[in-house]
């Protein structure tokens, strides 16, 4: 008889990064029902979840963990109130550290700078993030009639401005970039 035994390293490793424990998850298929970018995934939030509990790291590598928008429709139909967005944060961490090469590889980069200017600004300076990620990524003229016209209409500010408070969101983007 084979004997099949869950891995629980990576159920582990989530709990420890934001305090979420995969192993509630009883697969009704909610997150996935609710999920506006489905579509999009090659593997579904409640596979993900599952991939998770059983500690099969093919969902690093998954487009999944960059494409999910985090805009918690999952959590709010959970019926455990499982933040499965705090997951995919998570795995996505996990994955960084752990160099794993993304399918999306333009998504890393976006999530690296973002990360770095509310760090810096306590939120996000608009036109200093694209103008980075533009740079960084190669991308350099996608969406400039966009751009024109955001600035052109008073949606870029040209000068940043920090959160009054940007100590204490800066703080929490070391803590959670240490792990």
């Amino acid at each position: 008889m084979l004997d099949l035994v869950a891995d629980d390293t990576l159920a582990n490793q989530i709990k420890e990064i934001c305090g979420e424990n995969v192993k509630k998850c009883y697969q009704c298929g909610k997150c996935t029902a609710s999920c506006p970018l489905a579509f999009a995934m090659d593997v579904k939030p409640n596979q993900v979840m599952r991939m998770a509990q059983i500690g099969l790291r093919d969902v690093l590598s998954s487009s999944t963990i960059w494409i999910c928008a985090s805009c918690a429709s999952c959590t709010a139909r959970c019926p455990l109130e499982i933040r499965i967005s705090y997951v995919m944060d998570a795995l996505r961490e996990i994955a960084l550290k752990e160099n794993i090469p993304p399918k999306e590889p333009r998504i890393p980069l976006f999530h690296k700078i973002f990360c770095r200017w509310v760090g810096w600004l306590g939120k996000l300076y608009e036109l200093g993030f694209i103008m980075e990620y533009k740079l960084r990524s190669g991308q350099w003229f996608n969406d400039i009639l966009m751009g024109i016209k955001m600035f052109i209409n008073g949606k870029l500010n040209p000068f940043p401005t920090t959160s009054p408070n940007s100590e204490v969101v800066r703080q929490l983007m070391e803590k959670t970039s240490q792990r």
